[in-house]
């Protein structure tokens, strides 16, 4: 009888635990699409370092590497979040280095990429494996991997250079709101014609 009533306790125990578990989903660090400005600076912990109409940016580490993060806002709602990798390495081989990093942690989290490639619009180096930094910095070589989140969000990492400068950045963004503004940039630039 002892172990029947303590075989009940411990399962109500574990049910009461896992029914306190925080099951919230965040879209984007800990926050949602739709935010305002005000709530999403509630979620970070340091002050901004720049504060614009619609942006805020923040000084962060994100894989081990420092970063800018971009919370980005339309209509003072959050629809997208931009971490622009601060590394700085003395080869341009080391730059492959870190993508590859970020890329695996992007896909641990996330699984198998749905979209990743690789565009050569100089294909100079493209036998040279060793010469592919090279051909990013000088902007002959760009990568680009594309994950879904299963719910709302949308990431692509990519590495890209030229004038002998070399950007990884990974873009977070709200499907929907995406399409929308992509669709309204397009209609702008066509009135023009």
């Amino acid at each position: 009888m002892k172990k029947l009533i303590l075989s009940a306790i411990l399962i109500c125990i574990a049910v009461f635990s896992y029914a306190q578990v925080d099951t919230v989903h965040y879209d984007f660090r800990k926050t949602k699409w739709g935010k305002s400005k005000l709530d999403v600076m509630k979620t970070e912990l340091g002050k901004p370092t720049q504060t614009l109409p619609d942006a805020i940016h923040y000084k962060v580490k994100v894989g081990g590497f420092d970063a800018t993060l971009v919370y980005g806002f339309r209509n003072n709602k959050l629809y997208e979040g931009t971490y622009m990798f601060d590394n700085v390495h003395n080869t341009e081989g080391e730059y492959l280095i870190s993508h590859a990093k970020i890329k695996r942690l992007l896909t641990e989290k996330y699984d198998v990429p749905i979209r990743d490639f690789t565009k050569w619009f100089d294909k100079l180096f493209h036998d040279d494996p060793d010469k592919y930094g090279l051909a990013v910095k000088l902007g002959h070589l760009a990568y680009l991997a594309t994950w879904e989140d299963g719910y709302r969000t949308t990431i692509d990492l990519m590495l890209r250079g030229g004038d002998n400068q070399i950007s990884m950045t990974a873009f977070y963004y709200d499907k929907k709101v995406r399409a929308k503004v992509e669709e309204e940039n397009d209609a702008e630039e066509a009135e023009g014609l």
